[in-house]
């Protein structure tokens, strides 16, 4: 029951505030517990309801393309995060993030679909690897890595084609390399009008 109200207009303010407040409060509290949706928990069996649609889909694509297919859900182990990239994987359909929908890796991509030769990453990072081979993997990763954090080796072989967002120690290695080159100019320059006089 409510209690009586305040005379002067501020306490009633007050007054209804903390009334409003309390029937919020009672309920938030009626409502069953929100789970988060940044990171949405998937069952066992919308895991393997979605992988059972997902190879019917890749059966068809290597019987086009002619490779062997040879799974069963249980061959596949179904992870709830990326082993590569480490994002939640998104089971949902439709999905939310298409780039974190879980894909099926061929490990050896001279080989079919087939148990021991397959894993289950997010798209993303199979798009990412595509038909790449491991020693062009390698040595991309270490450009980049070397890119990022400025390594003079790695700026070196970019040339004149280094974006123009890099990092200060980039930025100063190009620099000095530009500043030297200009130099070089200069006294070859010089020498070639000496000798024409």
């Amino acid at each position: 029951m409510m209690e009586k109200e305040p005379a002067t207009k501020r306490d009633r303010r007050a007054y209804w505030r903390e009334y409003q407040r309390r029937r919020y409060a009672a309920y938030r509290a009626s409502l069953p517990p929100k789970v988060s949706s940044a990171t949405p928990v998937y069952s066992l069996d919308e895991k393997v309801a979605y992988f059972t649609w997902k190879l019917q889909q890749v059966a068809q694509s290597a019987k086009k393309r002619g490779k062997e297919f040879d799974l069963r859900v249980a061959d596949l182990q179904l992870p709830d995060n990326c082993p590569v990239l480490r994002i939640p994987l998104d089971y949902g359909t439709p999905a939310k993030n298409f780039e974190a929908t879980p894909s099926i890796d061929r490990i050896d991509n001279t080989k079919g679909y087939v148990a021991g030769n397959v894993l289950v990453i997010s798209t993303r990072a199979n798009t990412l690897k595509r038909d790449a081979s491991r020693d062009e993997l390698e040595k991309a990763a270490r450009f980049w890595l070397g890119f990022f954090a400025g390594d003079a080796a790695v700026l070196e072989t970019l040339g004149d084609a280094v974006p123009g967002q890099l990092s200060r120690a980039a930025k100063s290695v190009r620099h000095e390399a530009r500043k030297e080159y200009w130099r070089n100019y200069q006294r070859k320059k010089s020498l070639e009008r000496k000798a024409a006089k």
